[in-house]
This record gives structure tokens, C-alpha cells and sequence, in this order.
């Protein structure tokens, strides 16, 4: 049920996440989603009353370039009208301890520059490793 809920604002979820660089396609988005939910990602969802305020979807992540075991943050989304108000701290903490109790020793994340969470994701302790550079071919 809620994951169908979930894949109705995924083109959504992308084009905001990655400030504009992907366009909002529902479908698109639910595909990439979809392989990593079959390849083990799960969500963790804030709700309260059956009204999803946020959700954080996490698993392992196979293109680590480290030798340890490695967990991704693939998607952090908090509704508008909830955001500034701790939901997407209480996700990323929660999401962290559970998946240290499954035994990851790192996890990283792609933010897009431009992207308000960065600043959260910073203040969590999260370190910039990479830049990804685009160049349109015409």
C-alpha cells in the first residue's frame, strides 16, 4: 500500500531531489526505484494518521570502490509541507542505527549540488568524496 503511494511522487521525488537535472517522470523514476527495491533496498516511512510525511529508502550499496560493507541512501523525500521540522533528521538517525545494528560500516549517499538536504547531510557527518561533471553533447 504504501509503496504504491510512494511511486505515485516519484518523478516528483527525483526532479526535486536532484534540483531540476531530472524531469518528473512517474515512471522512469518507479523503474530505477523498483531494481533497487529487488535487489534488497527497503523503505523506512514517517507517517502519522495514514499521512506519509517523509521517507528515507536504504539497502546496500554494490558500487562502493571500498572493501567494506557499504550501505546506500537512495532517496530521502519529506513532504513540503513538513519540511525544517526534524522529519528528515529523525529518518537519516534512525535509518543509520538500523543499519549499523545490520552490521554496514559506512554508507553513502549522491547529493545534487544545489540540493537544501546537503546541509543536513553535512551537519550528520556526512563528507564530500566526488564531484559527477555533465556535459551536454549536441
Amino acid at each position: 500500500m504504501e509503496e504504491a503511494r510512494l511511486f505515485q511522487q516519484m518523478g516528483k521525488t527525483v526532479e526535486e531531489s536532484t534540483v531540476g537535472f531530472a524531469q518528473n517522470d512517474n515512471q522512469a523514476s518507479a523503474n530505477m526505484f523498483d531494481l533497487l527495491l529487488k535487489s534488497g533496498a527497503y523503505y523506512l516511512i514517517a507517517q502519522e494518521h495514514n499521512l506519509i510525511k517523509g521517507w528515507i529508502l536504504i539497502g546496500q550499496d554494490f558500487s562502493t570502490l571500498k572493501p567494506v560493507q557499504t550501505a546506500g541512501i537512495f532517496s530521502l523525500y519529506v513532504s513540503p509541507q513538513y519540511r525544517s521540522s526534524g522529519i528528515g533528521r529523525k529518518l537519516i538517525n534512525y535509518a543509520l542505527t538500523e543499519l549499523k545494528q545490520q552490521g554496514y560500516q559506512q554508507v553513502q549517499l549522491h547529493v545534487f549540488t544545489g540540493n537544501p538536504a546537503k546541509l543536513l547531510y553535512e551537519q550528520l557527518g556526512f563528507k564530500d568524496i566526488c564531484t559527477l561533471m555533465s556535459l551536454k553533447l549536441k
